[in-house]
């Protein structure tokens, strides 16, 4: 699992689903119809803000919003593939990697896509396992909710 961190929350991506991870400025990202997406090296891929998909609070001191030598903000970005989609995952901070076992989450969260399972960190901690098909999914419902908004 590859851990990265938005806001105090932690969470964990299959590695198998991981393409790369990369520092990007805030100015590659552009809204395309009424969607936020990154240009990354002549690619233009769905921008999922996680902070934004779970609700996280931001006000913490763990937000990583650094200059550039172009004076812009960078960010660390999680770039996805499931089949032949990708979608870049937009984090604070990127933890490292971590083998791990996945447990089922109950029947009380089943019903949310973007969530696989769950793991127990050495300290005890419960981190939340991140479905990469149900992000990739979760992003293309973002886009089409705002087209009929703006409809």
């Amino acid at each position: 699992m590859l851990l990265v961190q938005v806001a105090e929350e932690t969470y964990a991506l299959p590695l198998r689903s991981v393409v790369e991870t990369a520092q990007v400025n805030l100015q590659h990202v552009h809204v395309m119809e009424g969607s936020e997406v990154l240009c990354l090296r002549n690619e233009t891929l769905p921008l999922v803000r996680l902070a934004e998909l779970f609700q996280t609070d931001q006000r913490g001191p763990s937000c990583n919003t650094g200059s550039s030598a172009s004076g812009g903000q960078t960010r660390k970005v999680v770039i996805l593939g499931v089949a032949d989609q990708r979608v870049a995952l937009l984090v604070d901070h990127l933890i490292g990697q971590e083998a791990t076992r996945v447990k089922p989450l109950g029947t009380y969260l089943h019903r949310c896509s973007s969530l696989a399972g769950a793991t127990i960190s050495g300290d005890g901690r419960v981190r939340l396992v991140l479905d990469c098909a149900g992000l990739l999914a979760a992003s293309q419902g973002i886009t089409s909710s705002v087209r009929k908004a703006s409809a």
